[in-house]
């Protein structure tokens, strides 16, 4: 829609000569995520034996309307339209955002692989397209890539987007870090490694954690690539358990320089 717009309502036209019943099920979305799928989901939605003019309750606020089938079919519109609303409620930010923050690695192979290509919006994963990260070869072992989001931020999810042209399993076994001490290493590290048997284009790890920076790093002798990272924040329980974390964290950190 080019801009966020408070959308009440969406109206889905169907297919009718045939077919009609392939809508059915379908979720209807708005936010201003481009990765649609994790935009909020409108009320309802497509009913079974779904009519030629089909509304869907929305009241959300956003820039993109979505339309998706959760299963494998044929998706047909014949027409969508959105009725505006003054009644929405903002809804959460469904990203942290990382575009332009400060980041750093432990070695840079060339310019076309700085840090900041893992936070300059492009989830490219064409390395010689020069939107990836690359660390150098007189560096390999124990590679790493840091962000500085500049606060404190409850991430629920880290999303790193893997090189496809080649080299996907060197991300195998990547460990990905959220705290806020400058030494990445020591910072809480998320609930689960890149898995060991397949690196794909897309990894979501599950964190849960609070802190100012997000560390990936390998635990091997390898190069570490990075062609976009991004973080979703934490839900509203997963943010108080996170927020209770934080504090326990502070505590104990207190209690050690007492100690001292």
């Amino acid at each position: 829609m080019q801009k966020d717009e408070c959308v009440g309502k969406v109206v889905l036209y169907n297919r009718a000569d045939c077919c009609a019943n392939r809508l059915e099920g379908a979720i209807v979305r708005v936010g201003s995520n481009t990765e649609y799928g994790q935009n909020a989901e409108c009320q309802s939605r497509v009913p079974a034996s779904p009519g030629s003019r089909i509304e869907i309750e929305c009241n959300l606020s956003g820039q993109y309307i979505s339309v998706e089938l959760p299963r494998p079919d044929f998706l047909t519109l014949c027409e969508v339209e959105a009725t505006m609303s003054t009644s929405c409620k903002k809804p959460a930010p469904s990203e942290i955002s990382l575009i332009g923050k400060p980041t750093s690695q432990s070695s840079t192979l060339d310019a076309m692989s700085n840090s900041d290509h893992a936070v300059d919006g492009n989830t490219n994963g064409y390395y010689f397209r020069g939107s990836c990260t690359h660390t150098a070869r007189s560096n390999v072992g124990n590679p790493w890539w840091a962000v500085d989001m500049q606060k404190d931020e409850c991430v629920g999810k880290v999303v790193l987007y893997n090189r496809v042209d080649c080299c996907a399993d060197r991300l195998r076994g990547a460990i990905v870090r959220v705290g806020s001490n400058t030494e990445y290493g020591q910072n809480a590290e998320c609930q689960r490694r890149v898995n060991a048997s397949k690196a794909a284009k897309r990894i979501e790890i599950e964190c849960n954690l609070s802190g100012q920076y997000i560390s990936v790093e390998l635990p091997k002798w390898n190069f570490l690539t990075l062609c976009e990272v991004k973080a979703i924040p934490c839900s509203g329980n997963d943010k108080r358990m996170s927020e209770e974390t934080l504090l326990l964290n502070w505590l104990k950190r207190e209690l050690e320089t007492d100690n001292e």
